[in-house]
């Protein structure tokens, strides 16, 4: 899976900085984790779950978006303290509310809306604005997300 697992076996600061030390991310104002709850480094299709996780390095703060109410709640607070030891500052673990799916399969969909929202607004208005994943899911996205991909297809990028 190519989200963030939280159960990747970093627990020292060594492991960490190899695999993510080259990221630099204590150099990013704000950085966006797609959160999954898979527990298997080798199977894409073991996780159920997917989530955000959005740190904003102005106010050392890690906001987790879920719209499964706190599905991986555990799973972000244990990013949450990797990314601490990561980038050697105390970053605080919040919860937003936001947008709740209705079924048990549109998280990914909500994850990618999420992240368009908040670098939409970060671009414009240069900050973090929590009230951007409050927006309801527009009806048709995952429609319209498909129709991209296929555009993309056709580009063959």
């Amino acid at each position: 899976s190519s989200g963030i697992n939280a159960e990747y076996g970093m627990t020292d600061e060594n492991n960490l900085r190899d695999m993510f030390g080259a990221l630099e991310l204590e150099k990013f104002d704000l950085v966006l984790f797609p959160v999954n709850d898979s527990r298997s480094l080798t199977s894409a299709q073991s996780g159920n779950h997917w989530s955000l996780l959005c740190y904003v390095k102005s106010e050392q703060t890690a906001y987790h978006i879920d719209s499964a109410n706190s599905f991986n709640a555990t799973d972000a607070k244990k990013i949450i303290e990797k990314l601490s030891v990561l980038i050697k500052t105390r970053v605080r673990g919040k919860t937003l509310c936001c947008s709740q799916q209705t079924n048990g399969h549109d998280c990914g969909v909500f994850v990618i809306y999420f992240c368009r929202q908040i670098v939409g607004q970060y671009l414009k208005d240069h900050r973090f604005d929590a009230r951007t994943v409050q927006s309801a899911l527009p009806a048709g996205y995952r429609k319209h997300l498909l129709e991209e991909v296929k555009v993309l297809q056709k580009r063959k990028l």
